[in-house]
């Protein structure tokens, strides 16, 4: 049985036309940032929310080193969005991968879909997505 982790795929928030990085935990207004412990366990749950009518914010698709098998963090990622894109204000994992070293390793399992084309089929199940026209979907992908 492969193993297989979060990280490759990212989803990148960018703040169009940003001066600079914002230092943890301050947000631009538009974004709400919240973090909860659970004190019964390692738990830690972090949430983004963020006012998608406001024109300055866009959601963005990256991949480990832009090749479909590779690893890479998901600041590394977002340290490589283009700067004509805006400076990112948040990023997150957006799939999980195989992690074993071997031809592989970085495959994602589920379903990516950069610019228009198709990265990695579905693995089944639910997946999210960003339409072309913007609206935002989380369910079966027939």
């Amino acid at each position: 049985m492969r193993r297989r982790w979060p990280i490759v795929a990212a989803i990148v928030l960018l703040l169009a036309g940003a001066a600079g990085a914002a230092e943890f935990p301050q947000v631009p207004p538009g974004i709400v940032y919240t973090m909860e412990r659970d004190g019964a366990g390692p738990w830690a749950v972090f949430a983004l929310k963020v006012e998608r009518a406001r024109p300055e914010f866009r959601l963005v698709g990256t991949l480990a080193q832009d090749t479909v098998f590779g690893l890479e963090t998901v600041p590394e990622q977002a340290r490589r969005v283009p700067a004509a894109l805006g400076q990112p204000v948040a990023a997150v994992n957006g799939d999980w991968f195989e992690l074993a070293a071997g031809p592989y390793q970085g495959d994602l399992v589920n379903l990516l879909v950069l610019g228009g084309e198709l990265i990695s089929e579905t693995g089944g199940g639910d997946a999210f997505w960003l339409h072309s026209q913007g609206q935002l979907h989380l369910g079966p992908v027939t």
